[in-house]
């Protein structure tokens, strides 16, 4: 080594509160004030000013800090709506087969379908279907919609034929049905 020169030593970084945890616990901090302030009535734009964050920022950070406090409380509601939808299903199930063939066996199958459907709907389990159609995905209750939309579109085109060929017996008002989706 020459005269003059030092000699690079990795020395371990100091634990001066720059730590990934500490951060981490800042920005936890920075969330939970800006919390508080929006629900004193600030603007996004006085947070995005006072935090020096874009608004985009300032949104998110709202968004996650409202799921925390939400979120632990919806899912103790969604396991106590679960409990109380199992302890009916079991009742009308129970219904169900003790009066079949009866008018309350009947009404039994109506509940138990209601029940079912609330399950699922509580759990997520009848959750639409996307379909992925290029760049657009829709989900099977827009499928159906549009169905229904080129099923009405032909019958009218027939009634429309109809009438102009004199064949029809009942008259019709010519209506014009928009394109679905709609063409950017």
């Amino acid at each position: 080594m020459a005269r003059g020169e030092q000699k690079s030593v990795t020395q371990p970084r100091p634990r001066n509160g720059n730590s990934r945890q500490h951060q981490v616990a800042e920005l936890a901090k920075m969330r939970g004030e800006a919390l508080e302030l929006r629900c004193q009535g600030w603007t996004l734009k006085q947070l995005a000013e006072k935090f020096k964050r874009d608004r985009s920022t300032i949104s998110e950070w709202l968004s996650v800090e409202m799921a925390a406090l939400v979120t632990p409380h919806a899912e103790e509601l969604r396991k106590l709506e679960g409990e109380r939808l199992d302890m009916a299903l079991k009742v009308a199930m129970e219904t169900m087969v003790a009066n079949a063939g009866n008018e309350l066996g009947l009404k039994a199958i109506d509940r138990v379908i209601r029940v079912s459907a609330r399950r699922s709907e509580l759990f997520g389990i009848a959750a639409p279907v996307k379909l992925d159609l290029g760049n657009r995905a829709i989900d099977s209750a827009e499928l159906e919609l549009q169905k229904i939309l080129e099923q009405a579109r032909v019958e009218t085109e027939q009634r429309q034929a109809a009438l102009r060929a004199g064949e029809a017996t009942s008259p019709l008002v010519d209506v014009a049905i928009p394109d679905y989706p709609p063409q950017a």
